[in-house]
């Protein structure tokens, strides 16, 4: 192995595992204030519903659900949309079938992912660790499809 390669893999292991504020140039405050949503509950056939809204300015670490089992629907990831909107945008900054926003796609239901971005566990849910910072607000809305689904919002801080 190169000196070159080696200096890299370390400074990937120091450097990546986080972003600074500054990197995005917001104004946030100099103590966090912690805000954390945790809920579970089942989401009617061909609903939109706000499952989140955060005060800025702040930033969105991490976020754990788990859906109905998929012995109960074909493709549960996939009828499933998420939607996180910011600063009191009318558009979506983030939407996408929720198994593709953590990185299990082509309705697979679970595969093992472990990275510092995301980890999908097969009987503990999804876990997204991008941060998202925000300079006024953030709103999280998940839709359904046809049939509805059980979301477990572990948590959303």
């Amino acid at each position: 192995m190169t000196r070159f390669a080696l200096v890299l893999i370390l400074l990937s292991m120091f450097i990546g595992n986080g972003i600074e504020a500054g990197t995005f140039d917001l104004e946030l405050p100099s103590t966090a204030v912690a805000d954390r949503v945790s809920i579970t509950r089942g989401i009617g056939p061909d609903r939109q519903e706000t499952w989140a809204e955060l005060d800025g300015p702040g930033c969105i670490n991490h976020i754990w659900i788990t859906l109905k089992h998929p012995l109960h629907s074909e493709l549960v990831n996939r009828k499933l949309v998420i939607r996180i909107y910011f600063d009191g945008s009318e558009v979506p900054h983030v939407e996408a079938p929720v198994g593709d926003f953590f990185g299990v796609m082509h309705g697979v239901h679970f595969y093992p992912i472990n990275t510092p971005w995301l980890s999908v566990k097969q009987y503990s849910g999804y876990n997204s660790y991008f941060q998202m910072p925000f300079a006024k607000s953030a709103r999280v809305e998940f839709e359904t499809g046809g049939e509805g689904n059980h979301i477990y919002v572990r948590r959303l801080d």
